[in-house]
């Protein structure tokens, strides 16, 4: 398995524990294991630098969801800035929204869905 493929595959995974556990805010285990994966993913970023910001979009979410306010705003920040380091729009776009929507920061969320909108994205076609 490629590291890359290893890697999305992770970040994939994380991203559905990370959903399983918003819709109803009781699996803790769902939690942990999208922390676990997200853990491996930012490891192998280290070689594949494109997992990094999303890896860190979901480090900043799973920070969020255990109450780690100052973590998470930290790990957006940091996807943020990987993300325009690579010049990768997308990436950013997507973690304003996820920023906006937890600090309840509607210049974040205009921002993000600008960027998507440039890039002819709809806002609404990304999960929440």
């Amino acid at each position: 398995v490629r590291m890359h493929t290893a890697m999305e595959a992770h970040i994939a995974l994380a991203t559905i524990q990370l959903s399983r556990y918003e819709a109803d805010g009781t699996r803790a285990p769902a939690l942990e294991a999208a922390a676990r994966s997200t853990q491996v993913a930012l490891r192998m970023s280290r070689c594949f630098v494109y997992g990094r910001a999303p890896a860190l979009r979901l480090r900043g979410a799973i920070a969020w969801h255990r109450n780690r306010r100052g973590a998470a705003v930290r790990a957006w920040r940091k996807s943020i800035e990987s993300a325009h380091a690579l010049n990768t729009r997308y990436e950013v776009a997507l973690t304003l929204l996820r920023r906006g929507r937890c600090l309840d920061s509607g210049a974040d969320c205009e921002q993000g869905a600008a960027l998507l909108a440039e890039m002819k994205v709809r806002p609404d076609s990304i999960p929440q």
